[in-house]
């Protein structure tokens, strides 16, 4: 299966369904490449290894040793952006790794002519990408497909507020008692 951060559904001028999976970190855009490749998906998705936030702007992912779970097993896909307030929890800011560093760009700046879907997980960065996307959010009223935990942090909290600033009504998506 296809696991993206994010996946825009946007149309082109000649309404032609088109995928963008924005993909931060090098070592989560090779499967992300060789899944469309491998499922002839290559005509569809458009992989772009860029990371989503409010401005243009380079910032440092998160040390993958903060994903470890224990014999040899790393969770690639669940980093995310070094924000200010994240202390010991899952970065320090002053961290630098060449390799890890992502250039972060906003929804609005592809200036995509449709767009009716949008899913993130973007490890408590979605606010920041929401409010870069403000004109597409306001232009196409997308559905959104929002991945964040039940204990809702800080960042979790700020975008699901600005969601429904904005309009949008919040549903909860899971299976049995567990976490989606």
């Amino acid at each position: 299966p296809l696991r993206s951060p994010s996946l825009i559904n946007s149309r082109t001028a000649a309404s032609t369904v088109v995928l963008t999976a924005i993909v931060p970190g090098s070592f989560m855009v090779i499967p992300v490449c060789a899944n469309i490749l491998f499922n002839d998906l290559d005509n569809i998705i458009k992989p772009i290894r860029k990371g989503l936030g409010d401005k243009i702007s380079t910032k440092q992912m998160w040390s993958i040793n903060k994903e470890d779970f224990g014999n040899n097993l790393y969770n690639w896909g669940g980093r995310g952006i070094i924000q200010d307030n994240y202390g010991e929890k899952r970065a320090y800011s002053n961290e630098f790794r060449e390799y890890d560093l992502v250039e972060i760009v906003t929804l609005d700046s592809f200036n995509f002519h449709k767009c009716d879907l949008i899913k993130i997980d973007i490890q408590g960065y979605e606010y920041f990408a929401f409010l870069g996307a403000q004109k597409l959010i306001q232009a196409n009223k997308p559905v959104i497909l929002l991945e964040n935990p039940l204990s809702g942090d800080e960042c979790d909290v700020k975008s699901k507020s600005h969601l429904k600033e904005i309009g949008y009504e919040i549903y909860r998506l899971g299976v049995g008692n567990k976490e989606d």
